[in-house]
């Protein structure tokens, strides 16, 4: 693995796509559903997965979508362990 790509992966955004997608494979959404349910497309979804920041608008679809306050958004796995042991 290269020194860029290496980067890459510790960027913060890197970080939140992995987290969204491993939050969305644990909720078992489906990538397509969830973006067309935060107001853009997959190929965007794709994006925001390898590192692509997404805009306010988009957080905030996402946000109202996965029921998760805007500002978790950047910790989602915090956010889903605490709603598991809220609910137990």
């Amino acid at each position: 693995m290269s020194n860029t790509e290496q980067n890459q992966e510790q960027t913060p955004e890197r970080y939140f796509g992995l987290q969204l997608r491993e939050y969305l494979d644990r909720k078992g959404i489906k990538y397509t559903a969830c973006a067309v349910a935060a107001g853009f497309d997959k190929a965007r979804m794709d994006r925001i997965f390898k590192g692509s920041e997404p805009s306010l608008e988009e957080a905030r679809g996402l946000s109202r979508f996965l029921e998760v306050p805007i500002e978790r958004l950047h910790d989602l796995d915090h956010f889903s362990h605490s709603q598991s042991a809220q609910a137990a």
